[in-house]
C-alpha cells in the first residue's frame, strides 16, 4: 500500500477529500503517505454492503470536486461495473480513477492500475 501511496504522489494526484473505511490502514496513518489528516474522514458506509447508493450518500455530504475513496472488494469493483457499465476486478491495492456525473448516475473509467504498475514506476 505505501508504493501506491508513493506512485499517486509521483502522479502529483491530489485529492479534495478522502473518504475511508474505518477498518482501511489509510485511517489509522499507516500508509497514508503525505496525505493530510484534515482531509481523511472515516466513513462506515465503506465497509460491507458498500454499493452505488451509499456512495451517493457520501459524496452528496462531500465538499469536495475530487474526492478519493478508499475501502474494499469486491464491492468497489461491483459499483465502478454498476456506474460505467464496464467489468473490472480490483485487485488489493488496486487504484481506479473514475468521472461521475454530480448524481452519481454513471460514470467513466478513466484509469485502473494493478498494484504492480505502482512498483514498477518507483
Amino acid at each position: 500500500m505505501k508504493r501506491v501511496v508513493k506512485f499517486l504522489e509521483r502522479l502529483k494526484f491530489s485529492a479534495d477529500a478522502i473518504l475511508t473505511s474505518r477498518s482501511a490502514r489509510l485511517a489509522n496513518g499507516r500508509d497514508r503517505g503525505q496525505a493530510p489528516r484534515d482531509r481523511i474522514k472515516n466513513r462506515g458506509r465503506l465497509a460491507h454492503g458498500f454499493n452505488v447508493e451509499r456512495l451517493r450518500r457520501l459524496l452528496g455530504k462531500a465538499d469536495a470536486d475530487c474526492v478519493m475513496v478508499v475501502g474494499h472488494e469486491p464491492a468497489f469493483s461491483e459499483v465502478i461495473k454498476e456506474l460505467t457499465g464496464g467489468e473490472v476486478k480490483l485487485s488489493k491495492a488496486g487504484v481506479a480513477l473514475l468521472e461521475v456525473n454530480r448524481g452519481c448516475t454513471s460514470g467513466k473509467l478513466l484509469w485502473l492500475f494493478p498494484p504492480k504498475i505502482a512498483k514498477a514506476a518507483l
